[in-house]
C-alpha cells in the first residue's frame, strides 16, 4: 500500500511538472511568433527599438511633468507660508 501511494505521488507530481514546462513552452513559442508580446501598454505594434526609443521618451515627458507639478505646488506652499507669517 504505502509504495503504491508513493508512486501515485511521484506520477502526479510529474504530470505538474509537465504541464508547467508546457505552458511555459506554450508562452515562449507564442512571443516568438507574435511580434511584441508582452512588451508596453499600447496595442500598436513597432519594431523593438523604436518601441524602446519612444518609451523614454514617454518616461522623459512623465518625469518632466511630475517635477513642474512639483514645482508649483512646493511654490504654492511657499507662498502660503509667507502669507500665514505676515
Amino acid at each position: 500500500m504505502g509504495d503504491f501511494d508513493v508512486l501515485r505521488l511521484i506520477s502526479a507530481f510529474s504530470m505538474l511538472l509537465r504541464l508547467v514546462f508546457g505552458l511555459l513552452l506554450v508562452q515562449a513559442a507564442f512571443g516568438y511568433v507574435v511580434r511584441n508580446y508582452n512588451y508596453g501598454m499600447d496595442s500598436e505594434e513597432r519594431p523593438l527599438p523604436e518601441a524602446r526609443f519612444r518609451s523614454l521618451h514617454e518616461a522623459q515627458f512623465v518625469k518632466d511633468r511630475m517635477m513642474s507639478v512639483i514645482g508649483e505646488i512646493l511654490k504654492q506652499r511657499r507662498l502660503q507660508q509667507r502669507s500665514a507669517e505676515k
